[in-house]
């Protein structure tokens, strides 16, 4: 509960660069973005359960590495209805149109929690709102 109020303070808070974006994975997660700053952004993700229960994902990201047409990023945060699980996302956005509104994302997600280890392999795709 913690982490969904700093999440939503976050969003509240900070006006100055505010890039709101949304996205969809292969893994039925939908997620909404806000990157406020160059830099960081906070992500609040939602799964429908059609494959596993339904589930909430707070992270927080930092991009790593900010190229033309791709961007590094790693993050950590929390995930569940108890938020009883760490993850660490670790992935890559590819920018293949000249505006950089879509892009492909490639994201390998750590989690850890309940004396277990769980590596998933996502792909999805990201819209973002530009200014």
């Amino acid at each position: 509960m913690r982490v969904l109020l700093l999440t939503i303070l976050c969003l509240i808070g900070v006006e100055s660069y505010s890039q709101f974006s949304i996205s969809a994975n292969v893994s039925q997660d939908f997620s909404v973005d806000y990157k406020f700053n160059d830099k960081y952004r906070v992500e609040l993700g939602f799964n429908d359960g059609r494959f596993e229960d339904s589930t909430i994902k707070a992270t927080f990201k930092a991009e790593l590495l900010k190229k033309e047409d791709f961007d590094g990023y790693i993050g950590a945060g929390f995930i569940g209805t108890d938020f009883d699980m760490a993850t660490i996302p670790i992935g890559m956005d590819f920018y293949p149109f000249e505006k950089k509104a879509f892009s492909i994302i490639l994201e390998l997600d750590n989690q850890f929690g309940n004396s277990n280890v769980y590596v998933y392999g996502n792909v999805g795709i990201r819209y973002r709102f530009l200014k």
